[in-house]
């Protein structure tokens, strides 16, 4: 028998808002198949961001179906183990069987803006409005019949592991993302205002370490799902460290560059392995921080909508025709900018961020406007960047998500920046939840030297010096227009 007929499998799964990722990957690092499957956020009420539970049951089974089932029956036994990542903070509230009371709050919904205030001074934390305890403080004042109800709090990446095993579970950096919940120093959940929000304390999941398995397919989730019965189930992260893990960054000074729907920036700050082993530095929010995010991603189609398209085109070819004719242009500091306040939780007594596009006139079109978009993503990352004391010159970088696939953004970001990146398009959180569920049921070195997934990254993206007086004039002005626009 072939060494790769004989070979183990891992399956990573990942929980997006707008889709739901598999990867299958071989116990050397090869990746055999992958597959995506679209999510749907609900927005009954203004303000409001819902899912329902049952749509990523569906999404699990029909990444599995895709992935797995494309084997024939006779390998899919050598399935080893799975590893589920999602977006978080998401609020999903469960009876006492873990069935849900409601749709999932997902970390987008803004009904709880109004108590983010009353919860900074209750968890004794700041927050960024998406946690759990504004969210539980609102669900206590709207509708506490339903916070009494509730036996089993739920993210997305911990409710379907519990469904396929029956054990409850939560990695301790989606629990320090509640809210002030967690206690950090003692690891453990804060009782006191599990009083003061009318929530038995039980409700919360167990901490458990990522990367530690959790249980088992169970005979009734195996005919359901289509995992293999007995199939080892890891303790999953949130989407945005199952995303550093598939990106390879994994060590200090290395830093990713996601370009998405969301773009965020996210500095490695501790070893990741290390903190696998040991989680107790999350009080300093290992093992990375988030220096910079924005909602840029929605925009892009806007913008590229009033284009005619040419022969049939879809709105995807006309992003990318949109793309060569921003590259061509040369960057003014005269104009355009745009302050990319796309989503925002808002507290009250504060003003209101808006997006802003300044400076567009009547002799720039859409590629301007197209070009400053994509721009924007870069002074937030090198705000963020420069507020968080990040030495330019000696960190890694690292470029992921579907937006990445523009040579044209990253090429912007890299002016804009002033510095180069790798382009690695296979990595996502899917695949950082293979090589969880590889490294914690299988023992694989994952973090050696070089890589364990067997692929290599693109070219770097490298800034263009020709580029960077302008741009560094460009993003000053820029910082100038942020200002003037807070107020």
């Amino acid at each position: 028998m072939s060494r790769r007929g004989s070979q183990r499998l891992v399956l990573g799964v990942d929980l997006g808002s707008s889709s739901a990722k598999a990867v299958l990957v071989t116990d050397d690092g090869t990746i055999l198949a992958r597959a995506a499957v679209p999510q749907h956020v609900s927005r009954p009420a203004p303000d409001a961001a819902e899912q329902a539970p049952e749509g990523w049951w569906t999404a699990l089974r029909e990444l599995v179906a895709a992935t797995l089932g494309t084997l024939p029956e006779a390998s899919r036994g050598r399935l080893a183990a799975v590893s589920i990542s999602g977006h978080y903070p998401t609020l999903l509230l469960a009876d006492g069987r873990g069935d849900p009371l409601a749709p999932a709050m997902l970390y987008g919904d803004r009904r709880a803006d109004a108590e983010v205030d009353r919860a900074a001074t209750l968890g004794g934390e700041a927050l960024a409005g998406d946690e759990w305890l504004p969210k539980l403080l609102w669900l206590q004042r709207e509708a506490p019949d339903l916070l009494r109800q509730t036996k089993m709090v739920f993210n997305p990446h911990d409710h379907l592991a519990f469904r396929l095993t029956g054990e409850r579970g939560l990695d301790h950096r989606s629990a320090r993302r509640t809210g002030g919940l967690l206690d950090i120093s003692r690891l453990t959940w804060r009782r006191d205002l599990c009083a003061t929000i009318s929530l038995d304390p039980a409700a919360l999941p167990p901490l458990r370490r990522a990367g530690e398995v959790l249980g088992h397919v169970t005979p009734g989730a195996s005919a359901d799902s289509g995992l293999p019965r007995g199939t080892a189930v890891v303790v999953g992260l949130g989407d945005t460290p199952a995303e550093l893990l598939g990106a390879g960054v994994v060590h200090p000074g290395e830093v990713l560059l996601y370009y998405g729907t969301t773009t965020s920036v996210d500095v490695c700050s501790h070893d990741f392995q290390a903190y696998l082993v040991d989680p107790s530095p999350i009080a300093e929010w290992a093992p990375y921080h988030e220096v910079a995010y924005a909602v840029i991603g929605p925009a892009l189609p806007w913008v590229a909508g009033g284009i005619e398209p040419a022969n049939g085109e879809d709105r995807a070819s006309k992003i990318e025709r949109l793309d060569r004719a921003a590259l061509a242009l040369e960057p003014r500091v005269d104009g355009p900018y745009v302050v990319p306040n796309f989503l925002a939780h808002v507290r009250p007594g504060t003003p209101i961020r808006r997006p802003a596009i300044i400076g567009l006139d009547a002799n720039q079109g859409r590629a301007d406007l197209h070009r400053a978009l994509l721009e924007s993503f870069g002074f937030i990352a090198r705000a963020g960047l420069e507020a968080a004391g990040v030495d330019l010159a000696s960190a890694h970088f690292v470029a992921t998500g579907g937006g990445a696939q523009s040579d044209t953004w990253r090429q912007v970001v890299s002016d804009v920046v002033g510095v180069a990146q790798e382009w690695r398009p296979w990595a996502d959180g899917a695949l950082g939840s293979a090589e969880l569920a590889a490294w914690g049921a299988l023992g694989a070195d994952i973090f050696a030297s070089g890589g364990w997934i067997r692929e290599r990254g693109r070219p770097a993206t490298l800034p263009d010096p020709a580029r960077q007086a302008i741009e560094d004039a460009r993003y000053a002005e820029w910082l100038r227009l942020r200002a003037a626009i807070k107020g």
